[in-house]
């Protein structure tokens, strides 16, 4: 069975679960958290730095797993370090290198602007790059949620209706997508490891600079933004599909679905339903990709 082939059947099996009960309020949710976070952004500044910061407990202990750069006490990724998070279960070392100023602005002298994006960003960058926390909920968050949540986000922060969202707003976006991840999040007495004090957000990230340019003055546009998430959502699928790729083209049919399935909120016994009727309505155990 061909690629596309295959994925008609994943849908038509997979389309019971966009009417699941917990569709709805995830949505309303989602927009109720924009709608909030845009209001305590533009009218009421002073009160949101009093929020309570909550991490989710499941993605912060992956990040901090994998992290393996250290800036003013500060725990962040590199663009590495985010690939292995998603394909492997253990990081390659432990290691935490400490960085300096120098270090950090050496790293980011090679992030490429968003005229020259592509779907290989983080596998061309390695190890010289900056992902904070907050930035891989939001990359979590693109591999999850369908790109007209993204839209909607991205119009309700466009206040002027220019169609651009500047380096400030996207950061309110970025805590908007990544804050909808914390819906069971707990407390933790070390959260500054993860969420950075409001002098120290004002560091350079990889997706900042790559975005925004150095100083920050570039605006990005809904088009702009719609190309980059799509690139990421690329990059992520290739970089899964090649480790588990039988040959240099193929993958066997379930664990084509394991990638799928790996961005869902099924239950244990939805996912293992799910893998049973695949294999009972497959003839052929390969996807090809042409």
């Amino acid at each position: 069975m061909g690629w596309r082939g295959l994925r008609g059947l994943l849908f038509d099996v997979t389309r019971c679960y966009s009417r699941s009960p917990w569709f709805p309020p995830t949505m309303i949710s989602l927009v109720a958290g924009a709608s909030y976070m845009v209001y305590l952004k533009y009218k009421i500044p002073g009160i949101a730095p009093i929020y309570k910061k909550t991490v989710t407990s499941g993605y912060e202990k992956r990040f901090r797993t994998f992290a393996s750069v250290k800036y003013n006490g500060v725990l962040f990724m590199t663009p590495k370090d985010f690939l292995e998070s998603i394909i492997r279960d253990d990081p390659e070392t432990l290691k935490v290198t400490r960085l300096s100023e120098q270090d950090v602005e050496s790293l980011l002298r090679k992030t490429p602007p968003k005229s020259k994006g592509s779907i290989k960003l983080f596998r061309d960058l390695g190890s010289n790059g900056l992902i904070s926390f907050t930035e891989y909920l939001f990359l979590q968050q693109i591999l999850t949620k369908p790109h007209s949540c993204f839209e909607l986000a991205f119009k309700m922060l466009d206040t002027d209706r220019s169609g651009a969202i500047d380096a400030n707003e996207f950061s309110t976006l970025n805590n908007v997508l990544a804050r909808s991840q914390s819906l069971n999040a707990v407390e933790d007495e070390n959260t500054d490891l993860v969420f950075p004090d409001s002098d120290k957000a004002q560091l350079g990230t990889t997706l900042m600079r790559h975005l925004f340019n150095k100083n920050k003055e570039a605006l990005l546009t809904l088009n702009e933004f719609t190309r980059f998430t799509h690139n990421i959502q690329t990059e992520l699928l290739d970089v899964e599909f090649q480790s588990r790729a039988i040959r240099s083209d193929r993958i066997s049919a379930t664990d084509f679905a394991r990638i799928l399935l790996r961005y869902t909120t099924l239950s244990v016994e939805e996912y293992d339903g799910f893998i049973q009727r695949l294999n009972t309505r497959l003839k052929h155990r390969e996807v090809i990709v042409e």
